[in-house]
């Protein structure tokens, strides 16, 4: 069925057109393309014939497609979760196999969904020693639904802190949730500081790593990269693969992940992607190692921490009250109804703005004599816009 695809402006002659949703408007786009077929769900309602296929459920179609692909890989799955960094930790796994030899397929971009988990097994290599997929959740099941059509036999959980809370209600039913990630595993590790963060029943089918240091090379040192690095050298002994041939050199951090722009004598960090209570903490930590805590040439700018359910006043507060210790001369934005309220009740001074859209002249003056910039927020806060307002100048 040629390769399946999802946007009917990729599809190529001999490829399968799988209607998503809106997809189904675009059916007959696909076939002037020219779809081999087109999958849509029975409640499409436009032309029919032959090269149209109806099931009932287009995005179910995509996960048992790609469960019976995945049955024919003979190489190993791994699998990636946890709260914070697994599209970081996915590109530093991927780099090292890659540089002891090693064909490891990755998952794209974020694609870690009912949706884009499926989409990658399917545009995989079989010829693959390694597939490298994240797994991600908003809602309690989505992990062990992934984990049934990647069965991955090597997990990793990167971190455990408060996210989707509004789906997975508490931190035990997150913990729950990213704990299904081991169901087909052989070995599951996870980084030892979250050791209690785990019931006693699950513990000893986890192997805690300890930090490890940075290696010579790498851009940055942060306790969360310690951690990632530890588990980084445990996969090595267990696979027998030499850990201290891996140069990092030429590592470099995916897209808004602690992405460096530099800008004459300005600095941007960029890790407004996504963004939680834990991510946060580790990020403002890693930015003060940098570029140091007691100068007046830093400007924070922190948004809205979303899907944080009842708990989200506590949280804001709890990050604004930290980077006011950690940079207690800087030049704060807060945008985003949750940290401005946050920043109120913590009296910290800053600009304090609802949305950033149409006050980006007030953040640029703002923020005009300093130097060393850092951006988070939730990805649905759109920082990515008005950093490139700041790009722009």
């Amino acid at each position: 069925m040629g390769s399946i695809k999802i946007d009917s402006r990729q599809i190529e002659p001999g490829d399968t057109f799988v209607a998503i949703r809106g997809g189904v408007n675009f059916v007959q786009d696909a076939l002037k393309r020219g779809a081999l077929m087109c999958v849509v769900p029975r409640s499409y309602e436009g032309k029919r014939d032959d090269r149209i296929v109806v099931v009932e459920d287009t995005i179910a179609f995509l996960g048992q497609e790609a469960s019976k692909k995945r049955a024919e890989f003979k190489g190993r799955v791994i699998g990636i979760t946890g709260s914070a960094g697994k599209t970081t930790f996915k590109a530093m796994l991927s780099f090292a196999l890659s540089a002891v030899g090693k064909e490891a397929g990755v998952s794209r971009g974020n694609f870690n969904n009912a949706i884009g988990l499926p989409l990658s097994v399917l545009s995989a290599n079989l010829s693959a020693d390694f597939w490298i997929l994240e797994l991600g959740t908003n809602r309690p099941g989505d992990i062990g639904y992934l984990a049934d059509i990647a069965r991955p036999s090597i997990a990793f959980i990167t971190s455990l802190y408060p996210s989707h809370l509004e789906g997975l209600k508490d931190m035990d039913g997150l913990v729950r949730e990213k704990f299904a990630i081991a169901k087909y595993a052989d070995v599951c590790y996870a980084p030892i500081r979250f050791f209690w963060s785990f019931k006693e029943a699950s513990r000893p089918k986890i192997s805690f790593t300890a930090q490890a240091a940075v290696p010579y090379g790498f851009p940055y040192d942060a306790e969360h990269l310690r951690d990632m690095f530890g588990m980084l050298k445990a996969l090595f002994s267990y696979l027998s693969l030499d850990f201290s041939a891996v140069d990092w050199e030429s590592f470099s951090f995916p897209k808004r992940r602690f992405e460096t722009i530099r800008l004459g004598d300005r600095v941007i960090i960029d890790d407004a992607y996504n963004a939680n209570p834990g991510s946060m903490k580790a990020s403002l930590s890693m930015f003060s190692n940098l570029y140091g805590s007691y100068s007046s040439d830093i400007g924070i700018v922190l948004g809205d921490m979303l899907e944080l359910g009842e708990g989200v006043a506590s949280y804001h507060r709890d990050v604004v009250a930290y980077a006011r210790y950690l940079f207690p001369k800087a030049g704060f934005v807060f945008v985003g109804r949750h940290m401005v309220d946050a920043a109120k009740y913590e009296s910290v001074d800053g600009l304090l703005l609802e949305n950033w859209h149409r006050k980006e002249e007030e953040i640029l003056e703002f923020l005009r004599d300093r130097h060393y910039l850092f951006f988070k927020a939730s990805n649905a806060m759109d920082f990515k816009g008005l950093i490139d307002v700041f790009c722009s100048i």
